[in-house]
């Protein structure tokens, strides 16, 4: 009896103090109001160094020093690099390396930097983004409606981190060290996780609730019966992707067919897509459906393949452009509003596979071996923006910036000299370096 009390004892004494483990400290100020960006369009980091450039606004080129508004240095100029770039929102920018500071010697691996206040917080974790992108949209990572948002933490002990935007404040989400998982998060932050090892057909998701506590769902919506033949019940709809939207709610695209009696008893199959708003409620799952599609020519082009699409955000509107061409049709894509239930198709008439996508407030962006087309958000009309140009190149990576200036790192095949080009939102092509050296490793625009 008492080595019985002793364990009990013991086994209480070890989950008290792992609970401790689940909350993180804060990310304490490094300094604030120091950090002018006002010019820079975009950044670029490159391979045959670690230091930090930027392009700004009249399109220079200059190497990023971590400065006050005094021009005295934060970071060491000399120690200090930069080997990543990581927006969590667009006004949170992680970058990674090694910074020391100046004030105390301190040397942080990454660092918080928050456009809002020009301050840099340190960044104790380290983003696993091949995980925490599974289901986010938009190039950011997944949001709540209260200011968190969460990435999967590379660093041990694994977890889904929460991080608050608002006062620095983070904790891990998950009661254990995971590997290898998907996750989404709710408008509430209930956070619905499993393995990725699961195929994707599988509904299993372990949901920890924001409120406190955790239960197991299988996300399983049953077809109407009035649709069911005869020896055929308990029939359930098809799950064919997950993501969240614009609006921070998780939704799921299901498929099924509707077999309808027609006249003389002869039965008629139709393909359904539906698209549902997953919440839990009391604890209790919720499928609130959102949008039904049963057009044949909406239904043919409507897929939510997370690893095979590009995906961005515009209001309410989450659009989706597949990366490889779509029979003989070329490249296609489709949107839906999350608010309206609306559903949209558009395509390109282009066979080629998409090898890069951006966007900008108004327009999307597809990248391929020789020319970038840009697609308004609001007609889907398109058009090419190298395609007829003087000189031919073949493009590695560009971006866009939010209003519409684009920068690319190209081949020239005239003299098969790496240049640095630009586009700006008339459609004028230029260049504005050609000796920049090294490939370029990241470019990505300031939004």
């Amino acid at each position: 009896m008492r080595t019985s009390l002793f364990l009990i004892f013991l086994l209480l004494f070890v989950l008290s103090c792992r609970k401790e483990e689940f909350i993180k400290d804060d990310y304490p100020v490094i300094t604030t109001g120091s950090f002018d960006i006002s010019d820079v369009k975009a950044f670029v980091l490159k391979s045959s160094d670690a230091r930090l450039y930027k392009i700004t606004d009249n399109s220079e080129i200059k190497r990023v020093k971590f400065v006050d508004k005094n021009m005295n240095p934060i970071f060491d100029t000399v120690r200090t690099y930069v080997t990543d770039i990581t927006f969590l929102t667009r006004d949170f920018i992680v970058f990674n390396g090694s910074f020391f500071s100046v004030k105390d010697e301190s040397n942080y691996p990454a660092v918080l930097f928050y456009k809002g206040d020009s301050g840099f917080y340190e960044f104790p974790d380290k983003i696993d983004k091949s995980q925490s992108f599974y289901y986010s949209l938009s190039t950011y990572f997944q949001k709540d409606n209260t200011g968190n948002v969460y990435f999967f933490n590379l660093r041990f002990p694994k977890n889904i981190t929460r991080l608050s935007l608002t006062d620095y404040s983070s904790s891990d989400v998950l009661p254990l060290s995971p590997d290898n998982l998907e996750f989404l998060i709710t408008g509430i932050g209930d956070c619905m996780y499993r393995s990725n090892s699961s195929p994707p057909e599988e509904g299993f998701f372990r949901v920890i609730f924001a409120e406190g506590g955790m239960e197991d769902f299988t996300i399983s919506i049953p077809i109407d019966p009035e649709f069911i033949v005869e020896g055929m019940e308990n029939l359930y709809k098809v799950n064919e992707g997950f993501w969240q939207g614009p609006d921070n709610e998780v939704y799921v695209l299901t498929s099924w067919v509707k077999t309808i009696q027609g006249a003389g008893g002869i039965s008629e199959d139709h393909d359904v897509l539906d698209i549902y708003r997953i919440s839990f409620v009391n604890k209790t799952i919720n499928y609130e459906l959102i949008s039904t599609i049963e057009q044949n020519d909406l239904v043919e082009f409507i897929s939510a393949d997370r690893l095979n699409q590009y995906k961005a955000f515009k209001g309410d509107w989450v659009h989706f452009i597949n990366k490889y061409n779509h029979d003989f049709i070329g490249v296609n894509g489709w949107a839906f509003n999350c608010k309206t239930g609306e559903v949209k198709v558009f395509n390109l008439p282009y066979r080629e596979a998409v090898k890069g996508f951006d966007f900008s407030n108004n327009n999307l962006y597809l990248g391929f071996e020789n020319d970038i087309i840009k697609m308004s958000i609001d007609t889907y009309s398109s058009i090419s923006l190298l395609f007829g140009h003087t000189e031919k190149f073949f493009i590695s990576k560009f971006t866009v910036t939010n209003d519409d200036i684009i920068f690319f790192e190209a081949v020239r095949y005239s003299d098969a000299k790496k240049v640095l080009g630009k586009i700006d939102n008339m459609g004028d092509v230029s260049i504005i370096d050609e000796s920049f050296g090294g490939e370029i490793i990241k470019l990505v625009k300031l939004n």
